[in-house]
């Protein structure tokens, strides 16, 4: 495959409850050219056959021979990932069918590193819109609840994680994504939002 436009890193476990709605969301994308790098962490349900059921030539599934938790799991699809930009996905989120298209076309038009969007919350079938506030300073911004510290909804230009050495702190079970954000914030970093 030569370079896609956006690499996606996702790490599964035990989702099969979600993965199919997560995957279809991604593989219909009106724009087509990404890889999807799935890294499965000793799942013991069905997540891995519900994946394997697709049969798309842009998934890479990696199932690991033992539980390396999530941070190990998206460094790694860092290392192998040939996209221009990131995008992270959960395996129980869904994006719109435009998601990548339109963060792609305002990173590529504001040459951006990191491009955020509003996203959903569904919360037992109650469906509300968060809006992301971005005023020019990230950090800021992350903490005083204007822009959401998870990855989900931002893209990240690759070269700007690669040139910082970034990766995401092993020792962390909660609030990796915000940690990562904001060293990627401590880059020269443009963020419009959409």
């Amino acid at each position: 495959m030569n370079q896609p436009l956006i690499s996606v890193i996702m790490s599964t476990y035990n989702d099969e409850l979600y993965i199919e709605e997560s995957l279809q969301s991604i593989l219909n994308q009106t724009l087509a050219d990404f890889e999807l790098i799935i890294y499965d962490d000793c799942s013991s349900d069905h997540t891995v056959e519900k994946i394997r059921a697709f049969q798309d030539s842009r998934i890479q599934l990696i199932c690991n021979e033992e539980n390396c938790g999530l941070t190990k799991n998206l460094n790694k699809g860092l290392r192998i990932a040939k996209g221009k930009y990131i995008q992270f996905i959960d395996s129980d989120d869904w994006i719109e069918q435009d998601c990548f298209e339109k963060l792609f076309l305002i990173a590529e038009d504001k040459n951006a590193d990191i491009v955020i969007s509003d996203f959903y919350v569904n919360s037992k079938n109650n469906v509300k819109i968060v809006r992301q506030r971005y005023t020019g300073n990230l950090i800021e911004d992350l903490f005083t609840g204007r822009v959401f510290g998870g990855l989900c909804h931002k893209l990240v230009k690759k070269a700007a994680i690669d040139n910082a050495s970034i990766a995401f702190n092993h020792q962390l079970n909660f609030c990796e994504d915000l940690c990562f954000l904001c060293a990627v914030s401590y880059t020269h970093l443009t963020l419009p939002t959409t």
